[in-house]
């Protein structure tokens, strides 16, 4: 029964009437109080439903309140709306249903200020997650299983709020949290996607931040068993303090997870004085390198910043927790991004981004983390590092010598230096003796070494100057640093200038079509990768929503099945009173008749109740199903299309830029193949197994037409280095996703 003392509802439930509903605009005031609520209590679509200061609204285990119209809920700091379990049910372990928000079909607005929700199943639930408002601010989620549970499909805004206490304090996706405390919950957030949290403190949780995708910004995470432990994507770390955890500060990887940056941070005292990242794959054999630049450690010294970090450097199988270069102080007096007070958050003009910001933390400009700028440690300006500098150190970014020359090894290990970056060949057999003066163990093969990659060379020189170069043991599985002989790779003393231009040019501009192949292509399978990604993410999603939906309605069956049987047991006791009073066999043999009708009757109500909620079940799930197939038929079906289509035209492209670019190089030139080789045969052959061995020639049709078959069809898998982005920029207009936020 619901007692309200208010005009508007149909009835009181009984066992013929349907859940009470409000179908009409109701305001309710504390000279009611207390509202008991002990079934379904519908606001019907287009209706409001107000709830001022000081109201108390009591639910027994099965009632629950379906929000399909408004809800204005208008507490007050001193007399707050107060949402909870009934007196007489007031166990330790009793709940209510909840609030539901039942957005997927109606368009719902929810306004919530100053209310306590207590000893609920869900405090709010949201089924996801088309249409209308949500607005919760200045209130309390106290001893709840879940306090704010669902997926919005937008943000739902939360301000204020104090979780506390539940066994989930919120759960799911599309949340925007600020300026909120979570205290003595079991996971103060689970399983968030698309969820930013600002400004809030975590405090004595279990796990303060579980699973998410989303920005962490200026929280602060201290004394919890675990401060964040991110999975698949995982949430972007930025100005938080994170301080004091028992067990791990951070932990990182699980299942494919990764946070997808860090920066700003203070990571102080956690796991008994030592801070845990650890990125742990377990699922899969390979690494997954983070970022972790530019923040607090407590200290500067590598030795001990290393001790509170697992990565690879601790187990081989695991990725590696990138951390240099780190902050020099704590900045925890700093004002947080684009803040002209320390003490005043709501003056950040920029809340989820870093960069530009006067005041805040600044790692760098373009919110990537410091290489490539001119500042901190790295000032390489193409993304790669020392890699390819003459003196192999990071400042110098200019006069890069392509000069051919190798560099060996004695008989194990050797090098040739391509275009200014030095390649490792663990091929003893290939390579000579460093010594000037011939080997009797290996023979002197250098010449044939430098043959080997620019066959058209004749001689080899000395160079004056030895040079620093890190060797890769065989398998590159190990790196040794030396300083060594460097013999120059000299070209036919009759080749002009010019073929020698030529032949420069022409294996950079092999080097570059085969690294904007492959570039290409792994934009391609990132394109495609992300795209399966958000479809699998969307189908779950409606999945758990469809779970979600059946479980409330199996709620709803075993309610209304215990309403009737209560009802029909009334009426069996009645009958059997009269049946013991009965004066003769003929007035009991009436009784008995009556009997048997009622439990003819009760079959009936009983198999009408089955009937209705498995028709509402088969309804859910009908609609789910369309919602799927349309997701597939529909929107995906699209975005496939225009993935297709892009990687098409990007293959296309490329082909024709390299083919004209083959044109142009040749038409620059006359060499000819015996002007570049001379009448020495074993130029010419080495040519030929050059291109035999490597696929590459200097015939353009088939190099870049087989490319570009290959390519289409997803077989082609080249070898080669980074740094030449020629092409990135275009590649990367296949991704649908770029521009679009999850």
């Amino acid at each position: 029964m619901i007692i309200v003392p208010m005009t508007g509802f149909v009835g009181s439930v009984t066992a013929s009437t349907t859940p009470t509903h409000v179908i009409s605009d109701q305001t309710w005031t504390a000279a009611g109080n207390p509202y008991l609520i002990d079934d379904m209590l519908v606001i019907m679509p287009d209706k409001t439903l107000t709830i001022e200061e000081g109201v108390v609204i009591e639910f027994t285990p099965t009632g629950w309140l379906d929000v399909r119209g408004d809800l204005n809920v208008l507490g007050t700091a001193a007399d707050p709306v107060l949402f909870t379990i009934d007196s007489a049910n007031a166990t330790s372990t009793s709940q209510w249903g909840g609030i539901q928000l039942q957005t997927d079909d109606f368009d719902v607005d929810l306004v919530m200020r100053n209310a306590i929700v207590t000893r609920a199943m869900n405090g709010i639930f949201i089924a996801c997650c088309h249409q209308g408002s949500i607005l919760i601010e200045d209130s309390t989620f106290l001893n709840n299983n879940v306090g704010i549970h669902g997926y919005a499909g937008y943000d739902a805004i939360i301000n204020n709020v104090v979780f506390m206490n539940n066994t989930v304090g919120v759960a799911s996706s599309d949340k925007d949290i600020s300026n909120s405390t979570f205290v003595g919950n079991e996971f103060g957030i689970s399983s968030a996607e698309r969820t930013d949290v600002r400004y809030s403190l975590f405090e004595n949780n279990d796990i303060a931040a579980y699973g998410g995708r989303g920005v962490l910004l200026c929280n602060v995470i201290q004394d919890n068993r675990i401060g964040v432990q991110a999975f698949y994507e995982g949430w972007a770390l930025e100005h938080n303090v994170i301080q004091d955890n028992s067990e791990i500060g951070v932990i990182t990887g699980q299942y494919d997870g990764i946070v997808p940056h860090a920066w700003g941070n203070s990571f102080l005292n956690n796991g008994l004085g030592a801070n845990t990242i650890a990125d742990i794959n377990v699922q899969h054999t390979n690494n997954i390198n983070i970022d972790f630049e530019d923040n607090w450690w407590g200290t500067t010294d590598s030795n001990i910043i290393d001790a509170t970090v697992y990565d690879f450097l601790d187990q081989s199988s695991l990725g590696l927790v990138d951390y240099t270069p780190t902050l020099n102080a704590n900045p925890n007096g700093t004002a947080c991004p684009g803040d002209d007070s320390p003490t005043n958050p709501d003056l950040d003009t920029n809340p989820t981004n870093p960069g530009g910001d006067v005041n805040g933390l600044n790692p760098d400009i373009n919110e990537t983390g410091p290489i490539g700028h001119d500042n901190y440690t790295d000032p390489d300006t193409n993304d790669t590092g020392p890699i390819g500098h003459d003196d192999e150190t990071a400042s110098d970014t200019n006069h890069t010598d392509h000069t051919p020359r190798i560099s060996l090894w004695p008989g194990k290990v050797n090098q040739h230096n391509e275009n200014g970056i030095w390649m490792t060949d663990p091929d003893g057999v290939s390579g000579g003796h460093p010594s000037t003066l011939y080997s009797s163990d290996y023979g002197d093969r250098k010449l044939e070494y430098c043959q080997k990659f620019w066959p058209n060379t004749q001689s080899i020189e000395l160079r004056d100057n030895r040079e620093t170069i890190t060797f890769w043991t065989a398998g590159n599985t190990d790196s040794v640093v030396s300083t060594r002989d460097v013999y120059e790779c000299v070209f036919n003393h009759n080749d002009t200038d010019e073929d020698a231009d030529y032949h420069h040019q022409l294996d950079e501009l092999q080097e570059r079509e085969q690294q904007s192949w492959e570039d290409a292509m792994e934009e391609c399978d990132r394109a495609w990768a992300e795209l399966d990604e958000h479809y699998m993410m969307m189908v779950e999603s409606l999945e758990e929503q469809m779970m979600d939906e059946i479980e409330m309605e199996l709620w709803g069956l075993d309610d209304s099945l215990s309403i009737r049987y209560d009802e029909f047991d009334v009426q069996y006791n009645e009958l059997l009173i009269q049946l013991s009073e009965a004066e003769d066999e003929d007035e009991a043999a009436v009784i008995i008749q009556e009997i048997q009708s009622l439990r003819e009757s009760e079959q009936q109500v009983i198999e009408w109740v089955y009937d209705v909620y498995h028709a509402r079940i088969a309804d859910i799930i009908e609609q789910y199903d369309a919602m799927i197939d349309a997701l597939d038929d529909e929107a995906f079906e699209s975005l496939r299309h225009d993935v297709e289509t892009d990687c098409e035209a990007l293959f296309e492209e490329l082909e024709e830029q390299f083919r004209a670019e083959y044109e142009a190089l040749e038409s620059m030139t006359e060499v000819e193949d015996e002007n570049s080789c001379g009448d020495d045969e074993r130029c010419t052959d080495r040519d030929e197994n050059y291109m035999e061995e490597f696929g590459i020639g200097h015939s353009v049709p088939g190099f870049t037409g087989l490319l570009s078959v290959l390519a289409i069809t997803g077989a082609v898998l080249l070898t080669g280095r980074r740094g030449l982005h020629e092409t990135r920029g275009r590649a990367r207009a296949v991704n649908p996703f770029n521009d679009a936020e999850d």
